[in-house]
């Protein structure tokens, strides 16, 4: 995001056309004024290389705390599975016979965390659903617009 707008515009500036320079913007966009003069070229330039850079940013920024989330959600449930798995595993441990083994406390503290995980889940899912098929529905037009 950052070396693209150098590089466009130095790639740009190379660019001639007998012997005026041609000079594109990094978006094709239409403007009730004239982009085209010296310092209204940089100005809107860099304003473009701004909203790039910063559009990009946040959209890989909220896709990777999703997915931080989501792979924190699934490692808690395979923690439960792997609980669930070696409950009765305890007892063959020596420092294990001294104590009091109760495998249904066990069984009732993966039960909950289970529950919370859940609730967790549910609450991630009302929280983010939205904006994921909001996401998912401008990129789906963007697409589109930029095939037509």
């Amino acid at each position: 995001y950052v070396a693209a707008p150098i590089y466009v515009w130095k790639v740009n500036q190379h660019k001639s056309n007998g012997s005026d320079y041609e000079r594109n913007l990094l978006l094709d966009s239409r403007y009730w004024f004239d982009p085209s003069p010296t310092p209204i070229f940089e100005v809107t330039y860099t304003y473009q290389a701004i909203a790039l850079y910063s559009g990009g940013t946040s959209a890989v920024g909220l896709e990777g705390s999703l997915m931080a989330i989501i792979m924190h959600i699934v490692g808690q449930f395979r923690l439960i599975s792997v609980r669930l798995k070696f409950i009765g595993s305890a007892l063959l441990d020596e420092t294990m016979a001294i104590k009091k083994f109760d495998p249904g406390a066990e069984i009732q503290d993966c039960v909950k965390h289970h529950e919370r995980m859940l609730r967790i889940a549910d609450e991630m899912n009302s929280l983010f659903g939205p904006i994921i098929l909001g996401q998912l529905m401008l990129a789906s037009v963007e697409i589109c617009l930029n095939g037509y």
